[in-house]
């Protein structure tokens, strides 16, 4: 069996917002387009326990047990997602690029440089308990790393450093 590639692109800033909405009015009861606007408002703020709190009560709505037996693919591709839908054409969004020492999992980039870019570390833990020292780890291997040269880079002085750790629907997260 042969499977064939093909490359798709939203072509527009209309087709875009119809396409959100859709996955949104498909997915979840009582997450609206402000329930994301309000997330990603967090994230680009550096607050990160309104941050957890706010993706937590997403991952309740949108996350199955089954989807999440994938670990850190799964919340990989779903923050993903997210970012690449909701933010919009202010924020450029990498995944897996090289940067410093390694490669981080997730970053946003502001296309105005006199604001905060974002970088992100998941972890998946085996238990609740493990959530904490796990997302810690994450932030951890930021710095280790220096995942911020990418954004230095590109002239952008201020980072959030974000370290997440996932456990089936409970997330933690620490940021620097």
């Amino acid at each position: 069996t042969s499977y064939e590639r093909y490359l798709l692109r939203i072509p527009n800033e209309e087709i875009k917002r119809v396409y959100s909405m859709e996955i949104l009015n498909s997915l979840a009861e009582g997450a609206d387009r402000d329930t994301f606007d309000g997330l990603f408002d967090l994230l680009l703020n550096g607050k990160g326990d309104d941050f957890s709190y706010q993706l937590q009560r997403i991952l309740l709505c949108f996350a199955s047990t089954y989807d999440t037996a994938n670990k850190e693919s799964f919340y990989h591709g779903f923050m993903l997602g997210m970012t690449a839908l909701f933010l919009g054409k202010d924020y450029g969004v990498e995944s897996n690029h090289e940067s410093g020492y390694g490669r981080f999992d997730l970053a946003i980039f502001p296309k105005d440089i006199s604001k905060a870019g974002v970088v992100m570390e998941f972890k998946s833990a085996d238990g609740e308990k493990q959530l904490e020292e796990k997302a810690k780890e994450a932030l951890q291997q930021i710095e280790d790393r220096k995942y911020e040269t990418a954004f230095e880079q590109r002239g952008i002085s201020m980072v959030w450093k974000y370290g997440i750790a996932f456990c089936g629907k409970k997330v933690h997260v620490v940021v620097k």
